[in-house]
């Protein structure tokens, strides 16, 4: 495989570029992988969601895990309010399910959501700590909605915590924490 079919294969999420890397030496397609791991290659994220899962599973195939990771880890800092963050957030909360606390560590402190996909990237906080975990992205998406009122709050984030929590379980977290927190107060 060239690199352009590499680059073909791994934007358009193929599982032959993952045959590849676990086949061949593809340290000279580095970039390549890096820039997919940074950035969301998905067609529809809606419909697809983002490549963090088919990403990680390259980047395990490479033998070169660490140096990724700590890449996309590093770039949580500047994640924007788009597609490219989401996979990032999305790519760190793997790396935190599966017990890295610098990712779980990093996630936390990197979260500050944007109007578009801040609560799809809260949605990890609930994943990864549960109700203390939609205490500080209610927080967060609450500080939005307080700056940014007919921007912010989609919904989604409360749908997810019922789901995941329970609607009694985060209602009582919300309605009990936000007594004296004005930001959850504002999500509330």
């Amino acid at each position: 495989m060239n690199e352009e079919q590499f680059r073909k294969a791994v934007h358009r999420g193929l599982g032959r570029a993952i045959h590849y890397a676990r086949e061949h030496d593809v340290r000279p397609f580095r970039a390549i992988i890096l820039d997919a791991c940074l950035h969301c290659y998905s067609v529809d994220i809606q419909s697809e969601g983002t490549r963090a899962p088919f990403m990680l599973e390259l980047v395990e195939a490479t033998g070169e895990r660490d140096f990724y990771c700590a890449e996309v880890l590093s770039a949580l800092a500047t994640a924007g309010d788009d597609a490219d963050g989401l996979q990032r957030f999305n790519f760190a909360t793997y790396l935190a399910l599966d017990g890295d606390e610098r990712a779980k560590g990093l996630i936390c402190q990197s979260f500050a959501p944007g109007p578009r996909w801040g609560e799809d990237i809260a949605s990890n906080l609930i994943r990864l700590d549960g109700p203390e975990g939609f205490l500080v992205a209610a927080k967060g998406i609450g500080r939005l909605i307080a700056t940014q009122v007919q921007e912010s709050d989609r919904g989604w984030l409360w749908h997810v915590a019922q789901e995941m929590l329970g609607a009694e379980e985060a209602r009582a977290a919300l309605e009990g924490a936000s007594q004296t927190d004005p930001d959850l107060a504002a999500y509330l």
